[in-house]
């Protein structure tokens, strides 16, 4: 890993937050520029929780 400014596409990155609570992240967040506006995608919906059940047999399949 190296610091850099800037991603570009295909890149990953992370960032360190002042987050206490996992629950605060949400799957679609967008960081933004304090005082620039950005408007959602078009037809985006707030994932929703679920849990999956499989017989443990399966379960290294997933896993890998």
């Amino acid at each position: 890993m190296r610091t850099c400014e800037t991603l570009i596409a295909g890149q990953c990155g992370y960032i360190i937050t002042g987050m206490r609570n996992i629950a605060d992240a949400k799957i679609g967040d967008t960081l933004k520029l304090i005082g620039t506006k950005v408007k959602p995608f078009p037809g985006f919906k707030e994932a929703r929780s679920m849990v999956l059940e499989m017989p443990e047999s399966e379960l290294n399949v997933a896993n890998h």
